[in-house]
């Protein structure tokens, strides 16, 4: 509880701030909503046993009267003797009709990925269209604290279409241009598109069949960034089939999510096709078999296989299994996990987790990593909940990990406030 009152001392100016917004305002058809969170964790990510503390605020008004939602995240973090105070949101937003306006600092998801973006946007709904152009300037991108963009701009139009074409009953539609220039002046623009549809096959087996396709376009480059493409066909309430090709290029010198996580290890065009059978079960069974094939423009492509099971027993303990399977070139990784979890009362719950990791090079050392998990969880209220994690895992030839956590969180919604999670 300490841990609360600090991140309420911490965020009292900017909770201040949003409470002069609040006071004049009607609150019949007013929704206050949000989570207070605070925690430590010990690890050693850095090669030594480091100690960080975190405390988030992330409260929301919204007044359906008025037309006014208002919200702001705080996030303060100290790792070690270093400290850190973020202002992930702090936004207004004012509707009227089919229109709205919003001002500030939000947190974006779109072709670029995950940002914070310091700006605003204006937005028109009418029937089953959106329309959204936004402006500004970046401030956080994928969590990493550095200014990215001297400015960024974007667009968006969202479309839902109800057909009847066969195969296709509904179609939703996305398009988005978005540029920025950052600071050593290089510029981007991405046009980014998507599309999903809902259908059926027809006589005589009437199969449902999802359809997805979405990607992104350099245009500056002229060439496709990234480009995901899924089937999905729905055999019956039991099981699907689903076929998937994934095919990415990220820009090096701007790259998105994606595209960092995909530089750091290899460099180039990657394809990825998969095929996945999933099932379903009335016993509260449910399993899963994929199969996948992996192509590099430089260095080795290879195959792989997953292999994934889901119960739960009659007392309500829930288990999971998973074997995974994979080999580039010279290089072969198999693992193994699994995880239990149960209630220890109406109000605490116990999840215990395993894994096993094998790792096989023709040149160089094998490696065979072993670790375990632990969660406990404490319901101290309806709003209120308290846990504590570890994990650990051994290795070989490797470095070991190792880390221990305890949360306290908590929520309270105007909304449901006995359905939080």
């Amino acid at each position: 509880m300490k841990l609360l009152l600090l991140v309420l001392a911490r965020c009292r100016p900017y909770l201040s701030l949003l409470l002069l917004f609040l006071l004049p305002l009607t609150v019949v058809e007013a929704e206050l909503y949000g989570r207070l969170d605070a925690g430590m964790q010990v690890d050693n990510q850095h090669g030594k046993p480091s100690l960080t503390q975190h405390g988030l605020a992330d409260i929301h008004f919204n007044d359906r009267q008025q037309g006014l939602r208002i919200g702001t995240t705080l996030l303060i973090r100290q790792r070690d003797k270093e400290n850190e105070q973020q202002v992930q949101q702090l936004y207004l937003e004012k509707s009227h009709g089919n229109s709205s306006l919003l001002i500030g600092r939000t947190e974006r998801y779109d072709s670029l990925g995950l940002y914070t973006l310091d700006g605003g946007s204006f937005k028109i709904r009418r029937d089953d269209t959106l329309f959204e152009l936004y402006g500004g300037k970046t401030s956080r991108v994928e969590g990493i604290n550095n200014t990215l963009a001297e400015w960024l701009y974007g667009g968006r139009v969202l479309l839902n279409h109800k057909l009847n074409w066969t195969l296709v009953n509904r179609l939703e539609s996305r398009f988005s241009l978005t540029s920025y220039q950052d600071q050593p002046g290089d510029s981007a623009t991405r046009f980014g598109f998507g599309l999903r549809s809902d259908g059926e096959t027809g006589a005589p087996h009437h199969d449902r069949l999802h359809l997805l396709l979405q990607g992104n376009y350099l245009i500056n480059e002229q060439r496709l960034e990234t480009l995901h493409a899924r089937v999905i066909t729905v055999l019956d309430k039991q099981s699907d089939i689903s076929f998937s090709y994934q095919r990415q290029q990220p820009d090096e010198q701007q790259p998105t999510l994606s595209g960092r996580f995909y530089n750091s290890y290899s460099r180039g065009e990657q394809s990825v096709m998969r095929l996945s059978y999933n099932h379903r079960h009335l016993n509260n069974i449910d399993w899963s078999l994929t199969g996948r094939k992996v192509f590099h423009a430089y260095g080795a492509s290879g195959a792989g296989a997953n292999a994934a099971l889901r119960w739960r027993q009659t007392d309500g303990v829930r288990w999971q299994t998973e074997g995974d399977w994979i080999a580039l070139g010279d290089e072969q990784i198999g693992t193994l996990y699994v995880r239990r979890s149960a209630n220890l009362s109406p109000k605490q719950r116990l999840t215990l987790g395993g894994v096993v990791q094998q790792q096989l090079q023709l040149y160089g050392d094998n490696n065979r990593g072993v670790g375990i998990e632990a969660k406990w969880e404490q319901l101290l209220s309806s709003e209120l909940r308290f846990s504590l994690s570890a994990k650990r895992m051994k290795n070989t030839h490797a470095c070991d990990d190792f880390q221990l956590a305890a949360r306290l969180s908590y929520r309270f919604d105007d909304r449901k406030r006995s359905l939080w999670q």
